[in-house]
């Protein structure tokens, strides 16, 4: 599981930003103490094909994903080192690695193709940092994810789903018998959705309330229960 920075909170998400295809970029980026990609272009584009595969299910074909790889990994002002001392390092990591793309942009040609400005969503991955104790953090209704080294594709999709709008699937732990009675809160306690912690795509389809926000279900999908 993994923490993220609470963004605005998505009551209901505008048609334009949780619907149709959206762009990604990836931007990778390493650390003078660390040099070289922390993931291969085949990485990404397994992973991003298994969460894109994943979100035109669980939208009933109505979001998907279409990945760039900006091709070359981007060198960091401060090394591996000096940002693990820091709990909150993937922050400015994020800052300056779409700094970074920026300038990358503009120095190959300035078209856009790998400006962050000009796409709907960027993924910014490095090498892991101990420090953070989180697979990725993704900022919520947003755009903007941070990836601790790893590209795998329930981790992405879960960042995705932030950036889409939705917190985290969490559960309520009772104290006695009864479902409805006291307990305590559960952090990531819906093992059944991926904003929780269900371990594998195929089991963690988003839930209902979720799928509702995220605008998946329109009315004429959702009759009425009469009986």
């Amino acid at each position: 599981p993994d923490a993220a920075p609470k963004g605005p909170a998505t009551a209901a998400a505008p048609a334009d930003w949780t619907l149709g295809e959206k762009s990604v970029l990836w931007i990778r980026a390493d650390f003078s103490d660390s040099p070289g990609m922390p993931a291969t272009d085949s990485e990404i584009q397994t992973s991003m094909s298994r969460v894109n595969d994943f979100y035109l299910d669980v939208s009933n074909n109505r979001s998907s994903f279409r990945t760039v790889v900006l091709p070359e990994a981007l060198r960091l002002s401060r090394t591996l080192a000096a940002y693990n001392t820091s709990p909150t390092a993937d922050a400015a990591i994020r800052t300056e690695a779409v700094a970074l793309a920026r300038a990358y942009d503009a120095a190959n040609g300035n078209t856009g193709a790998y400006n962050p400005d000009r796409y709907d969503r960027w993924i910014v991955i490095t090498r892991r940092l101990s420090v953070l104790g989180v697979a990725g953090r993704g900022l919520v209704g947003a755009a903007g994810v941070f990836l601790n080294g790893t590209t795998a594709d329930v981790v992405v999709a879960h960042e995705l789903g932030h950036n889409h709008g939705l917190h985290h699937a969490d559960g309520w732990r009772p104290s006695g018998a009864s479902p409805a009675g006291p307990g305590e809160h559960w952090p990531y306690g819906d093992v059944f959705d991926i904003m929780g912690s269900a371990l594998l795509l195929s089991g963690g389809h988003f839930s209902s309330e979720a799928k509702d926000i995220l605008l998946y279900l329109p009315v004429a999908d959702t009759p009425a229960v009469t009986a």
